[in-house]
C-alpha cells in the first residue's frame, strides 16, 4: 500500500462513532405520523448511510443552548466525528449557538473531527466569525483599543482621519485572517494602499507601515504585525465575538487544504451543504463518503502530518485490543477473585489492591504492542521522501536552534502524563509540584518545583513512613540549556500556561511531613520545609522511567561515603 492509501484508511477505521446536530432533523426512527417528512426521512437515510461505512450516527434535534447543556456530556461522549449545522436557529446571526457547540467540541480531548456544513456560500464570511470567536478579546476591549488606535495615529502628521484610513484596510485585514500563507502578497497591498492614500512615495509608505505596526502593536499588545492586523480585520468586518472571550484555543490552518483548521488538537473542516448526491438524500446533507473525503485529505495534506497520522492509528489499535481485556475471567470463580481482595481489605490495604488491578489491565491492552507495528511504519521512507525531510534534516542541522521549541515539546510528550487528575488522590510517584513558600520576605528561594520520589507502595499507604514523603527539589532552566544536557542530567518537562517549561533537579533527596488531611493533589497541600510553611500545587505526573532514574540518582547521592587514603604526587616520567 501507499502512504495515501494507509492515510484514508487510518481516517476511515478512526470514525466509527459521530453525532450530527442539527436543528430540522428528528431522530431516526422515532414514532411518527408522517415518515415521509424531509426531517424524518433524510435523518434515517443519513443514518443508513453512515451504517454501510461502519459508522454509527447519532441524531440530535437542536432546540436551544439549554437544552445543549443538559445533554452535552452524553452526546459528546465516546464520538470521533460531530457533524455541524452551522445554522441552527432562526436568531440574529444564525450560527451565534453553533460557535458555542463548535467550542465545546474543541475543549473534548477525545473528539478528533469536527464537519461543519453551511448553507453559506462565502465559507470565508465563516472563517471570520470562528476566528472572530476564538481571538481571546471582547467586542468592548476591541473597540477600546481601536479607539485608542485612532488617537494615537491622529497625532502623526500624515493622517487625518484616522478612522478612516484603517477602515480602507477592512478587506485586506480580513485576508490576513483568512488567507494566513499570503502575508507577505497582503502586506505588499498594504503598502500600496497607503501609498495611494497618504500621496506618499513607496519608500514613505514602508516607513509609515512600520510606525502604523509599532503603535498599532503597543495597544494590542500582539508580537507580530499580521496578529496586530488580524484584531483589525476583526473589528472592521461584521463578526461574532463572545462575551467571555475564548483565550486558550489555537487555530492554525491547513496548508493547502482550503477552509480546513486544526483547532486545539481538533480537525475542523468547513463545507457548503450543496455537496450529496446520495440517492434519497436532499442535495443540501452531506454524506459519509463525502466527509470521510473530506477530512482524510485534509489529514494527509496536512504539513508534519506524520505524528497525527501516527496518533490516530495508534488510538485505533487501542480501541480495537479493549476488547480483550477481562475476556478469560468468565472462566474464573469470582470467590477466587474476592479471597484475593479480601486479603487487602483485611490489611486495610484497598487502594493498593485497585492499583494492582489497573497495572494488569494496563498491561494487557499494551501487550499488542510486542506482535503488532502500525502499518504507517510501512511507508514511512515514502512519506520521508515525499516531504523532503533529509533536506529538513541537513537545514535543522545548520540552525538547530530553530527548533527548541519543537525538540522541548516532543521530550514533554516523551516523558509526561497528559491526564487532567480531576478527582481526589494521594500524592504519588512521578507527581510534580509548584512550590510556594509563605512570607518568605526577599530571600531567594532554593527550590521553585518538588518531584515526589516515594516508592509506589509508600505512596499508596503513606502511614508506613509515618507521612513522610520523599522529595527532589529543582528550578526552572532555559529549555535550550536543557537540551544540551540531554538525558545525561536530571530534568523534566512541563507545560505551565501552555508554554513548556524545563526543570532541573538537584540530586539531594529530603522528606516532608504530608498530613493525612491534606494528601489531596485536587487542591493545594499545606505543609512545612525546613521550619517554613509552604504550599504545593499539582502540575503533572512525569512517567514512571524518568523519574526512577532521577530518584535513582538522589538516593544514591545519599549514600555515598567520603574516605581518606595517602597518595603520591603526579610526576612525569
Amino acid at each position: 500500500m501507499d502512504f495515501d492509501t494507509v492515510a484514508k484508511k487510518i481516517v476511515s477505521d478512526s470514525i466509527c462513532s459521530a453525532v450530527c446536530v442539527d436543528n430540522a432533523f428528528e431522530e431516526p426512527y422515532t414514532p411518527t405520523e408522517d415518515p415521509e417528512k424531509d426531517s424524518f426521512k433524510i435523518p434515517k437515510e443519513l443514518y443508513k448511510s453512515f451504517k454501510t461505512q461502519n459508522c454509527i450516527l447519532d441524531i440530535y434535534k437542536y432546540v436551544d443552548l439549554n437544552d445543549w447543556e443538559n445533554k452535552k456530556e452524553n452526546i459528546l461522549r465516546n464520538k470521533d466525528l460531530l457533524i455541524l449545522d452551522w445554522e441552527l436557529t432562526d436568531g440574529d446571526p444564525p450560527y451565534k449557538d453553533a460557535l458555542e457547540i463548535l467550542l465545546e467540541a474543541v475543549r473534548t480531548e477525545s473528539l478528533p473531527f469536527v464537519y461543519i456544513y453551511t448553507q453559506e456560500i462565502d465559507l470565508n464570511k465563516v472563517v471570520l466569525n470562528i476566528r472572530a470567536y476564538f481571538s481571546g478579546i471582547s467586542s468592548e476591549d476591541l473597540r477600546r483599543k481601536y479607539e485608542s488606535l485612532c488617537d494615537k495615529l491622529e497625532e502623526l502628521p500624515e493622517v487625518e482621519d484616522p478612522n478612516k484610513l484603517l477602515r480602507g484596510m477592512n478587506e485586506t485585514c480580513k485576508e490576513i485572517l483568512i488567507h494566513t500563507d499570503k502575508s507577505k502578497e497582503i502586506r505588499k497591498e498594504i503598502f500600496e494602499y497607503l501609498q495611494r492614500e497618504l500621496e506618499i512615495d513607496l519608500e514613505e509608505s514602508g516607513k509609515f507601515y512600520k510606525q502604523l505596526c509599532n503603535i498599532g502593536q503597543e495597544v494590542f499588545i500582539t508580537n507580530t504585525h499580521d496578529d496586530l492586523f488580524k484584531f483589525l480585520g476583526i473589528f472592521l468586518n461584521p463578526s461574532q465575538l463572545r462575551e467571555k472571550p475564548v483565550s486558550d484555543i489555537d487555530i492554525h490552518p491547513v496548508k493547502d487544504e482550503e477552509y480546513a483548521f486544526l483547532i486545539h488538537n481538533t480537525i475542523v473542516k468547513i463545507s457548503t451543504k450543496k455537496l450529496s448526491a446520495m440517492e434519497g438524500i436532499k442535495s443540501d446533507v452531506v454524506s459519509p463518503e463525502e466527509v470521510y473525503s473530506d477530512l482524510s485529505r485534509t489529514i494527509w495534506k496536512r504539513p508534519s502530518n506524520f505524528l497525527a497520522l501516527l496518533g490516530l492509528e495508534m488510538r485505533n489499535l487501542y480501541r480495537d485490543r479493549s476488547s480483550i481485556i477481562g475476556q478469560d475471567l468468565n472462566e474464573i470463580d469470582e470467590l477466587a477473585f474476592f479471597k484475593h481482595q479480601k486479603s487487602f481489605e483485611d490489611t486495610d490495604e484497598q487502594e493498593r489492591f485497585y492499583e494492582f488491578l489497573k497495572n494488569i489491565w494496563k498491561e494487557e491492552l499494551s501487550s499488542f504492542l510486542l506482535d503488532q507495528s502500525p502499518a504507517l511504519f510501512s511507508v514511512l521512507d515514502e512519506y520521508k521522501n515525499r516531504n523532503n525531510i533529509d533536506d529538513g534534516l541537513e537545514k535543522l542541522q545548520k540552525k538547530p536552534e530553530n527548533f527548541i521549541d519543537d525538540f522541548s515539546k516532543l521530550n514533554y510528550y516523551y516523558s509526561v502524563l497528559r491526564f487532567d487528575w480531576k478527582n481526589p488522590r494521594k500524592i504519588r510517584f512521578g507527581d510534580i509540584f509548584s512550590i510556594t513558600f509563605e512570607k518568605n520576605g526577599d530571600l531567594e528561594e532554593v527550590y521553585s518545583y518538588l518531584l515526589c520520589i516515594t516508592s509506589h507502595c509508600d505512596c499508596i499507604r503513606p502511614q508506613k513512613v509515618e507521612d513522610y514523603l520523599n522529595f527532589v527539589g529543582g528550578k526552572k532552566l532555559k529549555l535550550k540549556k536543557g537540551l544540551k544536557i540531554g538525558d545525561s542530567g536530571c530534568i523534566s518537562y512541563i507545560k505551565a500556561n501552555e508554554e513548556v517549561v524545563c526543570i532541573e533537579w538537584r540530586k539531594i533527596p529530603f522528606t516532608i511531613h504530608i498530613a493525612p488531611n491534606g494528601n489531596d493533589i485536587s487542591k493545594p497541600i499545606k505543609c512545612v520545609f525546613s521550619g517554613r510553611d509552604i504550599t504545593l500545587d499539582y502540575l503533572a505526573t512525569q512517567k514512571e522511567n524518568y523519574t526512577q532514574r532521577i530518584a535513582n540518582a538522589a538516593f544514591s547521592y545519599a549514600s555515598r561515603v567520603g574516605i581518606e587514603l595517602v597518595g603520591l604526587e603526579t610526576e612525569e616520567e
